[in-house]
Formats: C-alpha cells, sequence, structure tokens
C-alpha cells in the first residue's frame, strides 16, 4: 500500500496535480501516520487527548490537502 501510495504522489506531482515534494515516499508515509495518529495515538498524548474527534479530523484533512495541492486547484482558496 506504501509503495502504490509513493508511486501515486510521485506521478501526481510530476504532472502538476500535487504540489512539488522533497521525496514522494516521505510523503506517503507522512499521509499515511497521520491520520493514524489523530484517530488513535493522540489520545495517548494529554495535550493531543484534549482534541475533540471532529476537531481532529478536520485540521487533519485540512492540513493534508493544504500540504499536498497547489493553491490554484483549490479554488483560490487558501
Amino acid at each position: 500500500m506504501l509503495a502504490a501510495l509513493t508511486e501515486y504522489l510521485g506521478c501526481r506531482a510530476r504532472f502538476g496535480g500535487l504540489r512539488a515534494m522533497p521525496d514522494a515516499a516521505a510523503t506517503a508515509r507522512l499521509v499515511r501516520e497521520t491520520p493514524t495518529w489523530f484517530a488513535r495515538h493522540r489520545h495517548w498524548d494529554p495535550d493531543g487527548a484534549a482534541i475533540p474527534d471532529d476537531l481532529a479530523t478536520d485540521t487533519a484533512v485540512d492540513a493534508l490537502i493544504h500540504a499536498l495541492v497547489p493553491l490554484a486547484h483549490l479554488g483560490g482558496r487558501p
């Protein structure tokens, strides 16, 4: 799964569908691990546990989209 995600991200970046990234494999790992932390691991961190579920979901999705999708593809919305 990680290899397929790496290839997908790299290909999309090469054709302008995603922002350029330093390393597609590291980015794939970030994409895979971010939801895991926000969905599960944050509950073991006292500061993370204070984040409500809906805010954790919205934050993870927003951060990944803005990190990967070029601003022009977001309809000019920052």
